[in-house]
């Protein structure tokens, strides 16, 4: 049995008091985890605080840490720990530069990164980061194309895409995941989430899902 841990990455205000974390929590968790021998360090994805969050704290706004730079400073900080995004929200992500970063941070923690992605929680947070496209873009869509589209850099020398979403001509990406293939992990609470994990050669499942 393995056990990991989610860092407080975008926690403020949703599961915990403002304030709760401060920025030398996240090294000292994850060397912690290190030393007791556990499997991985995880962390959340958010850009701005949710309604009902600034209700609760009308006074105080969340720190909500930026997820991919947290898990590389941890995975700098330590030698045999896992760092994985749970989940990082592919449609507020650029998927070629998310590719760049996961393939980035996995050659250099020496394929410690477990990425796995989802649609996002909140509609109103996507609606508050992009509002011209949340009047006409449909998150499981792009979630869709975006996985397509990130496997294909992961594993193909080089890729051409014109899709609904996104379009590139002739994109080389490298350096590749130290794993060939590297796993995409999904993860969401929706029988979406199942059919894209069945569906995607690579895709994995993580997160609840009732059946």
């Amino acid at each position: 049995m393995k056990f990991s841990i989610c860092l407080p990455t975008g926690f403020e205000g949703v599961m915990y008091p403002i304030p709760f974390v401060e920025p030398s929590d996240f090294v000292r968790l994850a060397q912690l985890c290190e030393r007791l021998g556990y499997d991985s360090v995880w962390g959340n994805d958010h850009i701005t605080s949710q309604h009902y969050v600034r209700e609760l704290f009308p006074d105080r706004a969340p720190n909500f840490y930026e997820l991919l730079t947290v898990l590389s400073f941890c995975a700098a900080a330590t030698r045999r720990i896992r760092v994985g995004t749970a989940l990082a929200v592919l449609p507020m992500r650029d998927p070629f530069w998310l590719a760049k970063q996961a393939a980035t941070i996995d050659q250099l923690s020496d394929g410690r990164l477990v990425l796995a992605l989802g649609v996002g929680a909140y509609r109103e947070e996507f609606a508050a980061w992009a509002p011209r496209l949340a009047a006409k873009a449909r998150r499981g869509e792009m979630m869709d194309e975006g996985l397509e589209l990130m496997r294909r850099l992961f594993s193909e020398r080089r890729v051409t895409h014109q899709g609904k979403y996104y379009a590139a001509r002739d994109i080389e990406m490298y350096p590749k995941p130290k794993a060939d293939p590297f796993a995409l992990w999904v993860g969401g609470h929706n029988m979406e989430t199942v059919e894209r994990a069945a569906i995607g050669a690579n895709f994995r499942l993580t997160l609840g899902i009732g059946l």
